[in-house]
């Protein structure tokens, strides 16, 4: 006897019905199998079309040199322009945010202010 019990190495079919990995189907999985593929290839294409021409234009419009720009583009993005337009879109993002939150306080305390100098 080992160490599986009775039955030999496979213990017969006694423990199917509680270990989790054997309950999985294969047509339960194939949806989330399809959806990990598909945004992954979506994700990366989209990163390719959109993120990376922004990294280009703007490491070019920023160091104006190739050599420095091949130079920034090793040191500070993982050699990918994809990175660059991360970085670019994020921060812009950001910074539209922050202007948002900023104009949202000054309105919050001007408003209060001109109603009081109208009374």
């Amino acid at each position: 006897m080992g160490r599986c019990g009775r039955g030999g190495a496979s213990g017969g079919m006694r423990g199917l019905g509680r270990n989790p990995v054997a309950s999985f189907t294969y047509p339960a999985l194939i949806p989330h199998i399809m959806e990990e593929i598909f945004s992954a290839v979506f994700g990366e294409v989209i990163a390719f079309l959109v993120l990376a021409p922004i990294g280009v234009a703007y490491l070019f419009l920023r160091y104006r040199n190739k050599a420095r720009v091949q130079k920034e583009l090793a040191s500070e993005y993982e050699n990918s322009y994809t990175n660059v337009g991360r970085v670019v879109v994020l921060n812009t993002i950001a910074a539209l945010l922050s202007l948002a939150m900023a104009a949202l306080v000054i309105l919050a305390i001007v408003t209060p202010i001109l109603n009081w100098m109208r009374v």
